[in-house]
């Protein structure tokens, strides 16, 4: 159950709950109740089929590409600073209406659910406890690196 819990608590801060929930709230105040549930409902399911597919096949597309899970990391995070400075000076972004259609799917299931850090924790924890954690198998070196 330790690996679990060790696998576990990294993804839900990766997620970022409720970092995603005032976005979620300002994105679907002009839908109905049952729009709501149904953008919600798309949302954890296009994020957790993504973060199942990199899971999957993450770590080949990235060799594919020469691109190593730092590299991985580091443009993430430089992605995720860039759209931070420019909300905290104020940029101006063009309106746009939101399609409920796809709202869960884009942007809220990817990249906001599922985004660079889910996607690189998956890849730390598949290279650190393997596909499916098990009871009395001690977490590989955390020097080794997945990619």
């Amino acid at each position: 159950m330790k690996e679990f819990w060790l696998c576990f608590v990294p993804l839900c801060v990766a997620t970022d709950a409720v970092g995603t929930l005032p976005l979620l709230i300002g994105m679907t105040e002009d839908l109905s109740r049952a729009q709501v549930k149904r953008v919600i409902v798309q949302s954890v399911f296009v994020a957790m089929v993504v973060a199942l597919l990199f899971l999957v096949g993450g770590r080949f597309a990235l060799q594919y590409l020469g691109i190593t899970v730092a590299d991985f990391m580091i443009a993430g995070g430089a992605l995720l600073f860039i759209m931070s400075v420019g909300n905290v000076i104020g940029v101006e972004k063009p309106e746009h209406k939101l399609d409920p259609e796809s709202l869960g799917a884009v942007p809220l299931g990817v990249p906001l659910i599922a985004g660079p850090a889910v996607l690189t924790t998956t890849l730390l924890l598949l290279g650190q406890y393997g596909p499916v954690p098990r009871a009395g198998r001690a977490p590989r070196s955390s020097r080794s690196c997945p990619a």
